[in-house]
């Protein structure tokens, strides 16, 4: 089993709601929800066999109370952050970042006020390829592949649904690993079939 992390923008669910918070707290895995700039957020930390176990389970307890996943944050960290779950100092993350250290390091996802961000699921496959240390042992974030199949899918399913015109049918998307390629490594593709519309049928 691995230990997962993830967070995720909720739809349908509320601070307000007994209900729905009791069940949360009763799941057996880490869910913690919290409004930021009045979008629900779940910070959830789970034990899987694999990515897609832990993705399911969440999609379907965040369906059992009545609420449907939004999508899938990105977790952006900056140098700093970096530095700080690497357990390196920052000079170095921002060597590694100048390709004067070690290579292949990610691009910066984006700037702020001039500064580099990253996704950190970025930072942390080529630190688990690279052989960099982390500073202790924390989760693994769900695959950036997957994130991004599962975020695509899901904004479809959303404009279709607030667009007449558009086919319903053409946008359903449950993510279905094909694992490719020797030593079974976490090369995946995904194809669109009927999931994500069950994730958001509370839309």
């Amino acid at each position: 089993m691995t230990a997962y992390e993830v967070n995720l923008i909720l739809h349908g669910v509320s601070l307000d709601d007994e209900r729905q918070m009791k069940a949360l707290e009763e799941l057996p895995y880490v869910a913690l929800p919290a409004s930021i700039h009045g979008a629900i957020e779940l910070e959830v930390e789970i034990e899987a066999g694999s990515a897609i176990d832990a993705w399911a389970r969440i999609n379907a307890d965040v369906n059992a109370i009545g609420g449907h996943i939004a999508r899938i944050g990105l977790d952006l960290v900056s140098t700093s952050d970096i530095a700080e779950r690497l357990g390196a100092s920052r000079e170095s993350v921002r060597l590694w970042s100048a390709g004067k250290r070690r290579d292949h390091f990610p691009a910066p996802f984006d700037r702020i006020s001039a500064s580099p961000i990253w996704r950190w699921v970025e930072v942390y496959e080529w630190a688990s390829k690279n052989g960099v240390c982390l500073a202790e042992e924390l989760p693994h974030p769900l695959p950036a592949d997957m994130v991004d199949a599962l975020n695509g899918a899901l904004a479809r399913w959303r404009y279709a649904k607030r667009n007449e015109g558009w086919s319903r049918g053409a946008t359903r998307g449950r993510v279905i690993p094909i694992e490719h390629g020797r030593r079974n490594s976490l090369r995946v593709r995904y194809q669109a079939q009927s999931w994500v519309e069950k994730s958001v049928a509370h839309a």
